[in-house]
């Protein structure tokens, strides 16, 4: 799942923004733009849209064959088609990844939690905040001890 979550995230490379953005410059150029304005406004235009995903860049660009006639509206035309879902696209692969990474660490914890029924080291309060379901539980497994329930809710009687 991360590997085709980073697979669209791929950054489009030189040769696709000049395969992409180039037809279009050709559409909405000015008569008086040299050549070399051309191929400076492409290499612009492809340093401020680094990392944009490939199937992004493209769908942008045909659609700003249709909408933008000029240059110097390429850019925001793209930014605004293409923030949403690179946004969500970034976020969708930062949960993979946070998930994955929960998951090596969930087994060990989890392992010791099974082999090593000793009582936890858990502060009063939290003790304190525990349901009577929990508390039973907590005592069964080993987690806890009658002696730090007991202890937990004596300190809160000597609180009061």
């Amino acid at each position: 799942m991360i590997e085709t979550a980073q697979r669209f995230l791929m950054p489009a490379t030189n040769d696709d923004f000049f395969a992409h953005l180039g037809p279009l410059l050709t559409l909405i150029a000015p008569t008086g733009m040299t050549e070399q304005d051309r191929t400076e406004w492409l290499r612009v235009a492809a340093d401020t849209l680094s990392g944009v995903p490939v199937d992004l860049l493209a769908s942008s660009c045909r659609e700003a064959r249709f909408e933008v006639d000029h240059p110097a509206k390429v850019l925001r035309f793209i930014g605004s088609r293409i923030k949403e879902e690179w946004d969500a696209r970034r976020a969708h692969l930062a949960r993979l990844e946070r998930l994955a990474n929960d998951a090596q660490r969930a087994p060990a914890t989890a392992a010791r939690a099974l082999e090593d029924n000793s009582p936890l080291d858990m502060p009063p309060e939290e003790i304190r905040a525990l349901s009577p379901a929990l508390r039973s539980m907590a005592i069964g497994q080993g987690w806890l001890t009658q002696a730090q329930i007991d202890a937990a809710d004596a300190e809160q009687s000597d609180a009061a």
